[in-house]
C-alpha cells in the first residue's frame, strides 16, 4: 500500500517556492538543504524534484506557457468594463418606452 503523506499548505507552499528558486538557480544554501531534506523524506518527494527539474519537461512547460496570450484576459475584461454603463442605459431606455430603440442607439452600440 502506497504511503500518504499530508503536508500542511505552508509546507506546500514552501517546497513550491524552493522548487521554484532551484530552478531559476537561486536557492542559498540553506535552502539548498531545506530542499533536500524534504527530497529524502520520501521517495515520491524525490520523484516529484526528478520530474520538475528535468529538461524536458521545463522546455514543454516553457512553450505551453509560450502559447498564452496573457494580454487577452484584461482586453476582454476591459471590453465588458467600457461595454457596461452603455448596456445599462439601452435597457433603462429600452425599458421606458414600448416601441423600438431610436436609431442613434444602434450607432452608439456598434
Amino acid at each position: 500500500m502506497k504511503r500518504m503523506h499530508k503536508m500542511s499548505q505552508e509546507r506546500h507552499d514552501r517546497v513550491v517556492w524552493l522548487l521554484y528558486k532551484c530552478i531559476i538557480g537561486a536557492l542559498s544554501s540553506e535552502e539548498h538543504e531545506e530542499l533536500e531534506q524534504w527530497r529524502k523524506e520520501d521517495p515520491s518527494h524525490e520523484r516529484t524534484y526528478q520530474r520538475l527539474t528535468h529538461v524536458r519537461f521545463l522546455e514543454q512547460e516553457f512553450r505551453r506557457l509560450k502559447l498564452v496570450d496573457a494580454e487577452r484576459p484584461m482586453q476582454d475584461m476591459r471590453a465588458r468594463i467600457r461595454a457596461t454603463p452603455l448596456l445599462r442605459a439601452v435597457r433603462w431606455f429600452g425599458g421606458l418606452q414600448s416601441g423600438p430603440l431610436p436609431p442613434w442607439w444602434l450607432s452608439c452600440v456598434a
